[in-house]
């Protein structure tokens, strides 16, 4: 099955940088579909690279192959606009047992 990722920047750093402002000012949404992988930006670039002989990304095949960019952005935007229908998370019913706040303070999700 295809995999979906989204990526939100809010380093000051990386968003001030003019190497990377106009790139991260954007939310950027993939699709992978070994070996492919399609870019979908909220501005309105999209991107195609093939991983297994381009796994720097170095090469963008939109042009080159625009069906398949295609196909999988109909398939990305599918996922988006169905994914409301799992909802939001809720809390879980049941404390949290000591073992588990352990393992989360050790993955340093629930500070020291």
């Amino acid at each position: 099955d295809p995999l979906i990722v989204e990526n939100y920047y809010s380093r000051r750093k990386d968003l001030e940088n003019p190497a990377w402002r106009d790139r991260l000012d954007c939310i950027r949404t993939a699709i992978y579909d070994w070996p492919y992988k399609a870019i979908v930006a909220s501005n309105g670039e999209r991107e195609l690279y093939k991983l297994d002989v381009d796994p720097g990304e170095a090469h963008d095949l939109a042009e080159e192959e625009p069906q398949r960019l295609q196909r999988m952005a109909a398939e990305l935007r599918s996922f988006m606009d169905d994914r409301g229908r799992f909802g939001k998370p809720t809390a879980p019913q049941e404390p949290l047992s000591e073992q588990e706040i352990r393992r989360l303070k050790s993955l340093g999700y629930l500070g020291d």
